[in-house]
């Protein structure tokens, strides 16, 4: 075919808006990935990451798998073993420093989700045109509506990737099968198998959700298909069954043959402190009261919107015959899917605004779908023609309606293109590609930002090259100033990765045991969980304080130094059993006027209204009238003792001590015997407990 005739096909009336539309969603595309680019490059080499979480999340990861270490067993990773891996060849490609782990951070989670949402879209469409307007379009609704593109805090984006996969095989649906072991499955329910698998490794509660999701809809299929209950059960069986068997053999690869270490954490450790310790404040969990105004909080308004349209976009295809039952099963599943990730979430800590992402995700893969479907569908096309022959408003409606939406969204392209091609003009290119090249053989000092620099220096007069570093949250301290990773047995970079009672009673004694020359720790002032990992961890902070000196701070951290042994105070205070008032107890008044550290020992019972519930209402010690403490203190039920801290600045003299239950559920928690004791420490290191009186807004939890 000759360019003039090419040229005329293109801009011919049947193809133009579709041809038009796709060049532009190619342009959009280019510039966005080029922006994405430079912004990956700039976060790279200008490293801001938060203290806790973030990238330090990845990289200390990282940096033991570099070592040799094997995860999974010499050390954990909280979001599935798989997510280290997957950004570990970059890691290892661009120098195995700060550097590539951010870089590696952004690369992968931006990757997989043009990847993931590609894939998707032709697995509907199977047509190329089609497919790249609707991968532009959902970029663009995810820019604005659901913040999954770039990593986070926790990499959500990354973690809800392979249930896009799972819905894609759905979609694809294709009617080929091979025989295993005596029976029939199918193409689609392999991949869906593999991909299920694969998602829990790069994210336990994300594929444990979609494989929930799937075998409902698996069910609810084979129900239609009217097959008898006796083989629907088997055919169930025989998916979890392989699902199980895959995650036992991927798990087993890749913690070098240590699969069962990995899964207890996942399925055992995790699971068993999200309620009581992830869920217990500062953080909200999920009580009745916070039911209507979460559900009418401002920020969901684009999820009923997206959900409203959805539904009138299924009623629309169904009515035309435009709706083939296994992709209606696809959305079911994918809905489904981010319904039980928010439900089984919000059972822990309360989040709707993070919860309800991978149903935001979810609900605009199938929102773009069926909206490119109906503006490019032969039925709207024929009502059209029909509508036009009449005459008036309808018929002029009906005439122009198709190329107002073609230049409607042209025109957003058009808009959207060019705010990244502003944005990227903005970017220092040539600095930040000259740093970008240097920076895979620098130290990670070479890429952090201003602020981190100021906080590295601040600390490394006191810290040597070869000192052993405790941190709380492992950082750029670490690695930067005492190139060690944290000395735990564990291999728990974060004091928070230490989960389960077992394990975090062996962090707190690989601390003890450790007398590493420093310890890092965050600063109440600066972080709002610093209290709340005192009174869950209570041990450490006892050990810490009685037996380090705070050296130096900054911003965010304290740095504190191991006390010579002649320097560690021997007065030990008697232990006092506190009397009950009513449902109280009074603690000591504080007649001086300098600040006094108690520790509290509590026996208690607390339990829900059935054994099997205990979880999940949350048991609160309310600490009234201690003006230095902020937030009541959460203990598990399936303990009957705890310790914890309270202190008593001068001059409060009414200091009690109350039990609450809250959450969804009723319970009982009764504590039996409270007693308490003064902690002999240094006026100098009463600066942690006291920190939270330097906040300029002091809010409690219950008011975030």
């Amino acid at each position: 075919m000759s360019i003039k005739k090419r040229l005329q096909t293109f801009f011919s009336k049947e193809y133009a808006g579709i041809n038009v539309l796709t060049i532009l969603a190619l342009f959009f595309l280019l510039s966005y990935i080029i922006f994405s680019i430079l912004f990956t490059i700039n976060s790279a080499t200008d490293v801001r990451t938060f203290p806790a979480n973030g990238t330090f999340q990845l990289y200390n990861p990282l940096q033991r798998l570099d070592a040799g270490q094997s995860v999974g067993h010499d050390f954990p990773f909280f979001h599935g073993i798989g997510v280290p891996w997957l950004h570990f060849p970059l890691f290892k490609l661009l120098g195995g420093n700060l550097f590539a782990a951010e870089f590696a951070k952004f690369a992968v989670s931006i990757t997989l989700f043009f990847v993931s949402s590609f894939i998707f879209f032709w697995a509907y469409f199977r047509d190329k045109r089609k497919t790249i307007i609707a991968t532009a379009l959902f970029t663009t609704l995810a820019l604005y509506f659901i913040p999954l593109i770039t990593p986070g805090n926790s990499l959500l984006g990354l973690r809800s990737t392979l249930p896009i996969l799972v819905a894609a095989a759905l979609v694809w649906n294709t009617s080929r099968s091979v025989t295993i072991l005596s029976r029939r499955i199918s193409y689609t329910d392999i991949a869906a198998i593999i991909l299920l698998a694969i998602a829990f490794l790069c994210g336990t509660e994300q594929g444990l959700a979609a494989l929930v999701a799937f075998v409902v809809t698996k069910g609810i299929m084979l129900i239609k298909q009217k097959k008898k209950v006796s083989g629907i059960l088997l055919h169930l069986g025989y998916i979890i069954g392989a699902v199980v068997a895959l995650i036992l053999l991927l798990t087993t690869l890749l913690t070098a043959g240590h699969p069962i270490d990995a899964l207890r954490y996942a399925l055992i450790d995790i699971p068993s402190d999200q309620g009581w310790y992830f869920g217990s404040p500062p953080n909200l969990f999920f009580e009745w009261e916070r039911l209507a105004p979460a559900i009418f909080h401002r920020k969901l308004i684009a999820l009923y919107v997206f959900l409203a349209l959805i539904a009138a976009g299924l009623v629309w295809a169904h009515r035309i015959k435009k709706l083939p039952t296994h992709i209606a099963y696809a959305f079911f599943f994918m809905l489904a899917y981010g319904v039980i990730t928010f439900t089984v979430s919000a059972l822990g800590y309360f989040s709707p605004n993070s919860h309800l992402l991978p149903l935001y995700r979810m609900s605009g893969l199938i929102l773009t779908a069926l909206a490119v479907q109906l503006i490019f569908s032969g039925y709207i096309k024929r009502v059209l023609h029909n509508l036009s022959r009449n005459k008036g408003v309808v018929a002029f409606i009906a005439r122009h309606i198709s190329r107002f939406t073609v230049g409607l969204l042209a025109g957003f392209l058009i808009v959207q293109t060019n705010i990244y091609i502003v944005s990227s003009s903005e970017f220092w290119i040539k600095d930040i590609l000259v740093k970008a090249s240097q920076a895979p053989a620098k130290d990670d000092y070479f890429v952090l930002n201003k602020k981190w620099k100021k906080r590295v220096d601040e600390f490394q007069p006191y810290i040597s090259k070869g000192a052993t570093v405790w941190s709380t949250y492992t950082s750029v301290y670490d690695s930067y100033l005492s190139d060690t990773l944290n000395p735990s047995q564990g291999g728990e970079d974060y004091i928070i990765h230490a989960l389960g009672e077992k394990r975090r009673q062996s962090y707190v004694s690989d601390f003890i045991k450790s007398n590493s020359d420093y310890a890092i720790t965050m600063r109440p002032l600066f972080f709002s969980y610093e209290e709340w990992l005192m009174s869950t961890t209570w041990d450490f902070y006892d050990h810490l304080l009685t037996h380090y000196d705070i050296v130096a701070k900054n911003d965010s951290h304290f740095l504190w130094k191991l006390k010579d042994k002649a320097t560690i105070s021997n007065i030990t205070y008697p232990t006092v059993t506190a009397q009950r008032d009513g449902k109280s107890f009074k603690l000591p008044a504080n007649t001086s006027d300098k600040a006094r550290l108690y520790e509290i020992h509590i026996r208690y019972q607390a339990s829900a209204i059935n054994p099997l519930l205990n979880k999940i209402p949350r048991y609160l010690v309310n600490l009234n009238n201690a003006s230095a403490m902020e937030l009541p203190v959460s203990v598990p039920s399936y303990s009957h003792e705890a310790t914890f801290p309270v202190t008593i600045r001068g001059g409060e003299q009414n200091v009690t001590i109350t039990t609450e239950v809250g959450g969804v559920l009723p319970g009982s928690f009764t504590i039996e015997e409270l007693t308490y004791k003064e902690v002999p420490i240094t006026e100098n290191n009463m600066q942690l407990p006291l920190d939270n009186l330097l906040k300029k807004k002091r809010n409690t939890w219950r008011q975030t």
